[in-house]
């Protein structure tokens, strides 16, 4: 594993107030990956919207990790209230060794395709989630109030 822009991000950009939120509603309401989440808001950052052909190459790309991450997370939160606290943290170690796996993978694939997009980044952040929640099937006007509230929260 290497650093990456993509990683340092996301390790920034969580820990605001309302973002860890938003992603996990979104995770366990419609099923979207947060890995996923963040790399359309760090592409956003640029100005960068991702094409429907990169989204689906994205998500393609990372469905293994994204398997072994839900594996994990299945894992870690039955864990959580059945096993002693050292053996659930080791647990949430793994899961994030885990996510940083798929972040590197990510970040590998636009390493040569970074450019710099014409968008703010609020109009390429809501472009960017809002194309990969809708290849989920999420719409409804829950999906899109945290939405609304990762961007805001993100930018």
């Amino acid at each position: 594993m290497t650093d990456n822009p993509l990683w340092q991000y996301s390790l920034a950009v969580y820990g605001r107030p309302a973002v860890a939120e938003a992603c996990l509603a979104l995770q366990d309401e419609h099923g979207a990956d947060v890995n996923l989440l963040l790399c359309g808001c760090w592409l956003a950052t640029a100005g960068r919207r991702w094409s429907e052909t990169e989204l689906a190459e994205l998500c393609a790309l990372s469905r293994p990790q994204r398997e072994h991450i839900a594996a994990m997370r299945t894992l870690r939160r039955s864990l959580k209230d059945a096993a002693p606290a050292p053996v659930y943290q080791q647990a949430k170690q793994l899961e994030l060794a885990l996510e940083r796996w798929q972040q590197d993978t990510l970040w590998h694939y636009w390493r040569e395709r970074q450019s710099t997009g014409g968008d703010d980044f609020a109009a390429a952040a809501t472009a960017n989630i809002g194309g990969y929640l809708a290849t989920l099937g999420a719409g409804a006007a829950k999906c899109e109030a945290l939405l609304r509230q990762l961007v805001v929260a993100a930018g």
